[in-house]
């Protein structure tokens, strides 16, 4: 399990607990995208993150990522952290 701290330069997109897309550089977050924001009718509570990533919305914003940053992972945001699902 990776853990990864969330900078306080990226306020803007913490969001707090929840799953989200995370864009890696060199190890860092550079971008943080919430699952919810993309599928408002995603549920949190059944961590359905296998299902959403399958979802076109998640799909399409994880290429746009992609694009940006070296890496993009699928985390559970908490504390000011990215923990890799």
């Amino acid at each position: 399990m990776t853990v990864y701290p969330v900078a306080v330069a990226l306020a803007d997109q913490y969001k707090g607990i929840g799953h989200a897309l995370v864009g890696l550089i060199g190890g860092q977050v550079a971008e943080i995208t919430y699952i919810r924001d993309l599928m408002p009718s995603f549920d949190e509570s059944k961590a359905a993150s296998v299902t959403a990533i399958n979802d076109f919305r998640v799909g399409g914003q994880a290429l746009k990522m992609k694009q940006r940053c070296e890496l993009v992972s699928i985390c559970m945001m908490s504390s000011w952290e990215a923990v890799e699902l």
